[in-house]
């Protein structure tokens, strides 16, 4: 028997800098690996503008001037930051759940771990599982969090396809 030589691997040209990628990409890993940072840093970071935006931060020292007119509670800035960074991710997200037809998972993954493990579901009494109790003392995970993570999830995916140079 003789072995016939494999195919030659189809080599794709990166959209962002034009080198050959190997993977079959529209844009390369290399080039695509601040994208991936900074969704996996905004899945980490989720909650931080609210510090912001309740003018909650201090930056610097405060020596100098002081104006006369109170501040508004709000920093409307950041405000307005944190809703167009929540509304890239999230629509994202979207995009990719209906391209791909893949359902959005709500909550941790530890939550739904313990909502698995957990047969009665609801405990009433003195006597609670571990896994009642987990699910009672978890915290929600923030939306914008849960979206962040969705698009780091299939961000493979998003980079071999024509919109990829779109998400950078």
């Amino acid at each position: 028997m003789t072995r016939r030589p494999s195919p030659p691997a189809t080599c794709s040209t990166c959209a962002w800098c034009t080198r050959p990628d190997p993977t079959g990409g529209n844009v390369c890993q290399p080039c695509y690996a601040p994208v991936h940072r900074a969704v996996r840093d905004m899945a980490r970071d989720a909650t931080e503008p609210v510090v912001n935006i309740a003018r909650q931060a201090r930056y610097g020292d405060r020596d100098g001037p002081r104006s006369t007119e109170p501040p508004i509670p709000v920093d409307l800035d950041a405000s307005a930051a944190a809703w167009a960074a929540a509304h890239v991710v999230v629509t994202w997200m979207d995009h990719i759940a209906r391209t791909r037809g893949v359902r959005c998972r709500r909550g941790s993954p530890a939550r739904r771990a313990a909502v698995r493990r957990c047969r009665v579901g609801r405990c009433a009494g003195p006597v609670r599982s571990p896994s009642c109790d987990a699910i009672r003392h978890d915290r929600p995970e923030h939306p914008v969090a849960a979206a962040a993570r969705f698009v780091a999830a299939h961000l493979g995916w998003l980079r071999r396809t024509p919109d990829a140079t779109a998400a950078g």
